[in-house]
C-alpha cells in the first residue's frame, strides 16, 4: 500500500469537490446509505465547515467533515480494511476534538470504529418513509380555526427563523439555523417557495410551518415547527397532513422525514401516519463526556 497522508483544509478546490462527490456515490452504492449528510454535501459547494483530505499515494481515498459540533468520515471502498478510517478518525479527533460523530445507516464498521475510538451512542436518527397511493383519499386539510395557510414569500425569513429557533431551542443542529443557513438551503435546485406552508394568525403572524421537499418523485417533511406559544393548538398535524396532500398533488409518490428515535410522541403520531422507521443513524461522542451531550427535544414539533 502507498503511503497515507492527511491534509486539513478549510476551503476545497473544484476538483476536490468533484473527487469527494464521486467517492461519495461510489461509498453510497456499496453501503446502501449516503456516507454525507446534507450539511456536509452543502459544505461541499460552499465556504462552510473544515475538511480533512485522506490521500493514498497519489489517490483521494477519504474525506471527513467537521461543521462547529459534529464529525463525519468515510473511506472509499476500495481503500477500505488497512486502519484508513481509524487514523483519519483519530487525526480529526486531534484537530476538531468534536462533540460528535455521525455513522448513517449505523453500519458495523463504523460500531467498530466507535468503539476504537472510545466512542458511545448518544442519539439515535430515525428515518420514516411511507407511500402516498392513498393520500387523495383521505379528506382535505383543514387548519384549526382562527389561521390561514400560505406559502413563503421572501418577507417571511425572519419570522421563520425565529419560529424555527424556539420550536427548536434545545436541538443541537436544527436550533442553530441562522437567516443565512436558511437562505444557502432556498439557493438550491430543489427549493421551491410553494413547497414552504406558513401557518398564520389572522392578524399575519407566522404561528408554524412546514417546509416540504421534493426531488425526483420523493417528498420529504424537511422541518415542521410550530412557535411554543402556539403549540396545543392542532397545528403541527394539520400541517403534517397539508403537506402529505402537497406533495402528493407535486407528483411525489413517496415521502420520507428524519426524527430522533427517543422522541415517541412524534414516532408514534407519524407511524399513525403510516409512516415506518427504514433507517437508523446514529451519533457517537467520547465516553469520558458522554454525560455532558445535549438530549434534543421535538415536542414542540408536533401538538
Amino acid at each position: 500500500m502507498s503511503l497515507m497522508s492527511i491534509d486539513f483544509v478549510s476551503t476545497l478546490s473544484s476538483q476536490q469537490r468533484v473527487q469527494i462527490t464521486q467517492l461519495c456515490t461510489a461509498a453510497e452504492a456499496v453501503d446502501a446509505v449516503r456516507p454525507l449528510n446534507e450539511a456536509a454535501l452543502l459544505g461541499l459547494a460552499e465556504p462552510a465547515g473544515q475538511h480533512a483530505l485522506l490521500q493514498v499515494g497519489t489517490e483521494l481515498a477519504g474525506y471527513g467533515f467537521f461543521d462547529r459540533r459534529d464529525a463525519q468520515l468515510f473511506v472509499a471502498p476500495e481503500f477500505r480494511g488497512h486502519g484508513h478510517g481509524s487514523q483519519l478518525a483519530a487525526a480529526m479527533q486531534a484537530r476538531w476534538q468534536p462533540a460528535g460523530w455521525w455513522s448513517f445507516g449505523t453500519l458495523p464498521a463504523a460500531a467498530r470504529l466507535a468503539e476504537q475510538q472510545d466512542l458511545q451512542p448518544v442519539r439515535r436518527l430515525a428515518k420514516m418513509d411511507r407511500e402516498l397511493d392513498d393520500v387523495k383519499q383521505s379528506p382535505a386539510p383543514q387548519l384549526p380555526a382562527g389561521y390561514e395557510l400560505v406559502s413563503y414569500q421572501d418577507d417571511d425569513l425572519d419570522a421563520l427563523v425565529e419560529v424555527n429557533a424556539a420550536a427548536f431551542k434545545d436541538h443541537p443542529e436544527q436550533g442553530r439555523m441562522t437567516a443565512s443557513d436558511a437562505r444557502r438551503r432556498m439557493s438550491q435546485a430543489w427549493f421551491q417557495a410553494k413547497d414552504l406552508l406558513l401557518a398564520k394568525t389572522a392578524d399575519g403572524e407566522l404561528a408554524a410551518f412546514h417546509w416540504t421537499k421534493l426531488e425526483a418523485e420523493v417528498g420529504e417533511i424537511y422541518v415542521i415547527a410550530v412557535a411554543p406559544k402556539f403549540a396545543g393548538h392542532g397545528l403541527g398535524r394539520a400541517l403534517l397532513n397539508a403537506g402529505l396532500h402537497h406533495l402528493q398533488r407535486r407528483g411525489a409518490r413517496r415521502v420520507e422525514l428524519y426524527v430522533e428515535q427517543n422522541n415517541a410522541p412524534v414516532v408514534r403520531l407519524y407511524q399513525t401516519a403510516g409512516f415506518e422507521i427504514t433507517n437508523l443513524d446514529t451519533n457517537y461522542a467520547p465516553i469520558s463526556g458522554s454525560n455532558d451531550q445535549p438530549r434534543p427535544s421535538n415536542d414542540e414539533l408536533i401538538r
